[in-house]
């Protein structure tokens, strides 16, 4: 049960990281 939990945070904050490094792409190439 923890570990599971500890996997969907783990994936949760890679998506959010990701999502966020898209976003800051999108800000760099259309200010």
């Amino acid at each position: 049960m923890i570990l599971h939990a500890a996997r969907t945070v783990r994936e949760i904050s890679a998506l959010t990281v990701r999502k966020i490094i898209s976003y800051s792409y999108d800000l760099q190439y259309y200010p």
